[in-house]
């Protein structure tokens, strides 16, 4: 990719980072939204949060496909939160050498980004006025 300034030229790669999937976007919303019995203040709905959490091929997409169809037949909206190193590392982020301050910076970052997201979602989820569920890729006590 080329730059001019902070300008992307590459169509490509400009596609790439600001492209919405509609399959994704819409996958957890339920057809049918429940009624909500529980608000933590008016106009503010409470959140079911789930983290899953287990190593490579433990079937963690295998139980998020299942828990989404089934939350969603429920009439609860699910949104699926992604890891926050994976989404760091597919910004770029690489480590050429790993020395203990450079963990430290990394581990600590990857933190902000997660708490910073899991209260982002919460707080939209919150405003929307529909049963949610949002499902996290690992959390931050993880």
């Amino acid at each position: 990719a080329h730059y001019q300034g902070s300008r992307c030229d590459d169509a490509s790669l400009r596609n790439a980072l600001h492209h919405l999937d509609p399959h994704l976007a819409a996958r957890g919303r339920s057809d049918n939204p429940g009624k909500i019995t529980k608000r933590h203040k008016p106009g503010q709905t409470h959140v079911v949060r789930i983290a899953l959490t287990g190593g490579p091929c433990a079937g963690k997409s295998s139980s998020l496909r299942h828990l989404t169809a089934a939350a969603t037949a429920e009439g609860f909206d699910v949104i699926t939160a992604p890891e926050a190193a994976t989404m760091m590392f597919n910004c770029g982020l690489k480590f050429d050498d790993t020395t203990e301050a450079k963990l430290l910076a990394f581990q600590t970052a990857l933190m902000a980004l997660q708490l910073q997201l899991e209260r982002s979602l919460t707080a939209v989820a919150a405003s929307t006025g529909r049963p949610t569920i949002i499902v996290f890729d690992r959390g931050l006590l993880d």
